[in-house]
């Protein structure tokens, strides 16, 4: 499908609405939501929605985050490899 189809249906939202997975499949069975979620999702969706692959979906980026809850090694770790390119994580190795 391509993506100038899937942004014209009503319940296209572009934005990921603040639900867990589960509560955005019930909500896109029930026609209420038309949403494009990266390919892994589909494996977790069951069989009451279908995913439609879309070609031409604009690329997004993810971030991860987590709550600033005191430290973490590992956690600590992860965000200096990424920010280093996985330098710090081979020399951790």
């Amino acid at each position: 499908m391509p993506f100038a189809e899937l942004a014209g249906e009503a319940a296209y939202r572009e934005d990921r609405p603040a639900h867990t997975l589960d509560q955005i499949v019930e909500l896109v069975s029930l026609g209420r939501l038309v949403v494009a979620v990266g390919a892994g999702v589909t494996e977790r969706i069951g069989d009451t929605v279908v995913a439609v692959p879309v070609p031409d979906v604009p690329a997004t980026r993810l971030v991860p985050a987590w709550p600033d809850d005191g430290a973490n090694a590992a956690r600590t770790l992860f965000a200096r490899a990424v920010a280093t390119d996985g330098d710090d994580l081979e020399r951790a190795s």
